[in-house]
């Protein structure tokens, strides 16, 4: 693996810093995690079982989503982001029999933070639950025997828990053999599906030089993973933001393209930001819910709260015009 800086490495360990080399009764292993954004972040990995074998989330897969109702493969179910699920053992006659079958603490949610912020729906994969808290980190659960939820890693990005951030988490997203999540902090990351490491690990907002209010942008959204890219959206309008939506690629990372909600000098709408003090680049537009996707015209619709200003909108994209999809 090629890695675009020098990186902090670490052996992992569990939370209570024991070793996992040579624990009694656990699958045991010595990897070395590279960590980003010069964060020494541990990738933590208490390992009990190895779940069934899970086939990638392709393409195909993503589109075809509605024909495997035993999975959740994003966010909102399928591109068309109805939330909708086709199984029908849960029914009108028998939904008031519906209890807990079991329950699973998170315990990195609330370090640092008032509250959980846990606004996301799991994704479900061929019997593992991949689920995240609002600090960005994921865990794999064995959810296999629909009884014991059995943790196989959890993955860290180290996201700084005395920066002020707004923690908050609204899902990750899967393509391929890898798990999306896009941080409070504006860092994306992918993370193994199979070994929990992760594998690269991106600034992506809060990267504009020279602005006060930069160091404010951040994502809450999950992203949206299509054709090979991750669609993230900038999502702290109410913080003095300008909301964007960004492809990165998935294999690496690198960011593709970046649209703005607001308009820039020079581009369409811009004449209508009449003021003398750049009222644009604080004005909003922030990306905070996922959208839907239509694979054969290449074109994410979404529908988002514009900052603290309360107006709803659609805004749709046409990918192709931006990006490579075509």
């Amino acid at each position: 693996m090629t890695l675009d800086r020098q990186r902090p490495q670490m052996v992992l360990r569990r939370r209570d810093g024991v070793n996992l080399e040579g624990n009694p009764g656990m699958k045991t292993t010595n990897r070395v995690v590279h960590t980003g954004a010069g964060l020494a972040a541990a990738l933590l990995a208490t390992v009990f079982v190895a779940p069934a074998f899970a086939a990638d989330v392709t393409q195909e897969r993503l589109e075809n989503a509605a024909a495997e109702p035993q999975n959740w493969l994003t966010p909102l179910g399928d591109f068309s982001s109805h939330r909708y699920s086709n199984l029908s053992e849960i029914n009108r006659d028998n939904v008031a029999n519906l209890h807990a079958v079991f329950t699973m603490p998170i315990p990195t949610a609330l370090k640092g933070a008032n509250s959980a912020g846990l606004e996301n729906p799991p994704l479900v994969i061929d019997g593992v639950m991949y689920v995240n808290d609002g600090w960005g980190t994921v865990y794999k659960v064995d959810i296999s025997d629909g009884k014991t939820p059995k943790v196989v890693w959890v993955a860290d990005p180290a996201v700084d828990k005395e920066a002020g951030h707004f923690v908050v988490t609204r899902g990750i997203a899967a393509y391929g053999n890898r798990i999306f999540a896009n941080l409070t902090d504006g860092r994306v990351i992918a993370v193994d599906m199979e070994s929990g490491e992760i594998v690269w690990d991106k600034q992506i907002a809060g990267t504009e030089e020279n602005w006060e209010f930069d160091a404010a942008e951040g994502f809450t959204a999950a992203p949206l993973a299509t054709e090979g890219k991750i669609l993230v959206g900038q999502s702290k309008g109410d913080w003095g933001t300008r909301g964007f939506l960004a492809a990165v690629n998935a294999e690496d990372g690198a960011e593709l393209w970046r649209t703005y909600t607001i308009p820039g000098p020079g581009e369409p709408g811009h004449e209508t930001w009449k003021d003398d003090h750049n009222a644009w680049r604080t004005g909003g537009g922030s990306l905070w819910q996922t959208g839907s996707y239509d694979p054969e015209q290449k074109i994410t619709i979404r529908f988002w709260i514009v900052g603290g200003l309360s107006a709803l909108v659609g805004v749709a994209f046409y990918l192709g015009t931006r990006g490579t999809l075509r």
